[in-house]
């Protein structure tokens, strides 16, 4: 095969793989997911950055809330878990900070 075979046989895999990528649906903002195998454990995602919140008998139990830079991100937050459960947000851990 020739060099500009190669090229134009490469240029057309990547169009194809620009194609395939476009179709794919978004990813939301905000999402919450329920972990597979756990009884109440949920990862919540707001853009690039994720939390969890654990719903248990008492209540919820959050870590960090995702608000830092995202002026709505603790209500977005809080908004999500109530999608979940009616139950008070008991305790928070704050792990760290982020920049």
């Amino acid at each position: 095969m020739t060099r500009i075979a190669c090229f134009s046989a490469a240029l057309a895999m990547l169009s194809l793989l620009g194609v395939a990528q476009a179709q794919q649906p978004a990813r939301p903002q905000i999402q919450t997911t329920k972990v597979e195998g756990t009884d109440g454990v949920y990862v919540f995602r707001n853009v690039g950055h994720q939390a969890m919140f654990i719903v248990t008998p008492d209540g919820v139990i959050a870590t960090d809330p995702v608000a830092y830079g995202r002026p709505t991100g603790g209500q977005d937050y809080l908004n999500e878990i109530r999608k979940v459960t009616d139950k008070p947000v008991k305790y928070v851990i704050y792990s760290h900070h982020q920049l």
